[in-house]
């Protein structure tokens, strides 16, 4: 029983273990990265890796819309079609064929080399 025990406790601490590498991980891919959606309907994201990446990308873009307190996916959008090299990513993209009125926000995946990190943008009323 006590060996069950151990053996339990093990894999639980292990596996803790991993997801906080993974987690500790994926969070120095990139230095700093934002999105922020602006009152004319265009999103701006900017991004800087911790290091030389070869592809820095925003590879998904999806957006929400606030219905009372809640958050409700809408819709995939389309990703700007820029990439760069290095250790900076600046790119904007007029959304306003996809928003209407309502109170949304965006959420950005950036990928690099070595990961991705998605980021929420501020909330704007139309």
């Amino acid at each position: 029983m006590k060996k069950k025990l151990f053996a339990l406790m093990l894999a639980a601490l292990l596996l803790l273990s991993a997801t906080a590498f993974a987690a500790s991980r994926a969070s120095t891919v990139f230095s700093s990265a934002t999105v922020s959606l602006s009152s004319g309907k265009t999103a701006t994201f900017n991004a800087t890796a911790s290091s030389y990446s070869s592809s820095i990308s925003v590879t998904s873009v999806r957006l929400y819309v606030k219905t009372g307190d809640t958050w409700t996916y809408a819709r995939s959008l389309p990703a700007p079609a820029t990439t760069s090299s290095g250790l900076t990513f600046r790119a904007s993209k007029d959304y306003s064929a996809y928003i209407s009125s309502g109170t949304y926000r965006i959420n950005a995946t950036f990928s690099a080399d070595a990961g991705t990190v998605t980021r929420v943008s501020n909330t704007v009323t139309y």
